[in-house]
């Protein structure tokens, strides 16, 4: 699972991102235009303003070259289960926030003097043959 890769492209993303807080606007234009209090447009309203909101934020952040950019599986799945995570109960995401930045903090691997000095002959080496 760690070779695949995922390509992202800015546009693609840029889209999505349209189209949810399009809906938005629409899901919010609608409930002040309809007689009666709907409760479903309600619980549309708040995931496509956030996913909107957080997909156009990821668009700003995208390289502006024509490349895309190479995401591991394992990323773009963490992610996913995040945001529905903060979609679902948004409450919940400062707490997990903290103790998954420990866990990240205290897990790590860390590099010794040894392994860099590796990585810097590796380097050198490449560079010669080059």
């Amino acid at each position: 699972m760690g070779d695949i890769r995922i390509r992202i492209n800015r546009h693609v993303v840029g889209a999505i991102a349209a189209v949810c807080l399009l809906a938005a606007g629409v899901l919010w234009v609608l409930r002040f235009l309809a007689e009666t209090e709907i409760a479903e447009w309600d619980g549309a309203l708040g995931p496509c303003t956030r996913i909107g909101l957080f997909l156009g934020a990821v668009w700003i952040a995208l390289p502006r070259s024509s490349r895309s950019i190479d995401v591991p599986l394992k990323v773009l799945v963490v992610v996913v289960a995040g945001l529905i995570g903060i979609v679902v109960r948004p409450r919940v995401f400062l707490p997990v926030t903290v103790v998954v930045g420990i866990l990240v903090f205290v897990l790590m691997p860390r590099n010794s003097a040894g392994a860099q000095r590796r990585l810097a002959r590796k380097y050198r080496k490449e560079r010669n043959d080059e």
